[in-house]
């Protein structure tokens, strides 16, 4: 969306989560709330920003 604002937190959260690192752990990451709050909004833009 044109107007994804405000959510630096959880987008800087989400890059130290799933940033390259050399312990080949499994990455997990929980994003949890009511509907409607941008959950997906969220996953999706971190995936357009990779």
């Amino acid at each position: 969306s044109t107007f994804y604002t405000g959510r630096d937190t959880y987008m800087q959260a989400l890059k130290e989560c799933f940033s390259p690192k050399l312990d080949n752990e499994r990455k997990r990451f929980l994003l949890y709330g009511m509907g409607g709050i941008g959950k997906t909004q969220i996953c999706l833009k971190f995936i357009e920003q990779q």
